[in-house]
């Protein structure tokens, strides 16, 4: 259940609800949510500077934004290209995905992690929750450096399947995931988190 420094590959374990594991720019007529923060790293008796670390939360919905049908053309990125805007005007280090495809019929067969990546100069990893017609539905995450490891961890949702997707860089560790709706799961996935997170924290930070 340990991470890899040497390649990026799945892990597997038990999270505490028995499911087995692998592994502020608003766009007008988009639903979609970016949040930059920038956090310090820093080694308690080094002498080195902390390191500055600016991550990026953003849920693009499949690159269709508000328009409809919910669905894309075949091989239309949609809104992707307004997204990679975004992301370059921000410069983060790390971009935690929610709501993204992976050559799904509704995203026009696009693997849109890979394309957002590509147009965002940086490098992309996808983890999937659930399958959807002609391709994948889950997380991404873009980060100007390639994953030491990447986890991920299912977890029961009010609608479907969620997940907490977890990515290993040299200094700290970042997750990502999308709460479900219903009260209930939220706070059943939180406990999830937390729980899959804490050992974590005691190797190196943890975003």
């Amino acid at each position: 259940g340990s991470f890899s420094r040497r390649q990026a590959r799945p892990w597997r374990r038990l999270n505490p609800v028995g499911i087995e594991t692998k592994g502020m720019f608003a766009v007008r007529k988009m639903v979609m949510l970016a949040v930059g923060v920038s956090a310090a790293l820093c080694c308690v008796g080094c002498r080195t500077e902390p390191k500055t670390v600016r991550l990026m939360s953003f849920n693009v919905r499949m690159g269709c934004g508000h328009d409809d049908p919910f669905v894309l053309p075949k091989g239309s990125v949609g809104h992707l290209p307004q997204c990679a805007d975004v992301i370059r005007r921000e410069a983060p280090d790390v971009v935690g995905i929610q709501e993204i495809d992976r050559g799904t019929d509704r995203a026009g067969g696009v693997d849109q992690t890979a394309e957002l990546a590509r147009l965002s100069g940086m490098e992309g990893t996808f983890v999937r929750k659930v399958g959807r017609p002609g391709g994948d539905y889950g997380l991404g995450m873009l980060s100007k450096d390639r994953p030491l490891s990447v986890g991920k961890v299912l977890m029961k949702g009010s609608l479907h399947t969620r997940a907490l997707m977890i990515c290993e860089f040299a200094d700290y560790y970042v997750a990502n995931t999308h709460f479900p709706l219903a009260d209930w799961a939220c706070t059943n996935a939180a406990a999830v988190v937390r729980t899959n997170l804490r050992d974590l924290a005691k190797r190196k930070p943890v975003f």
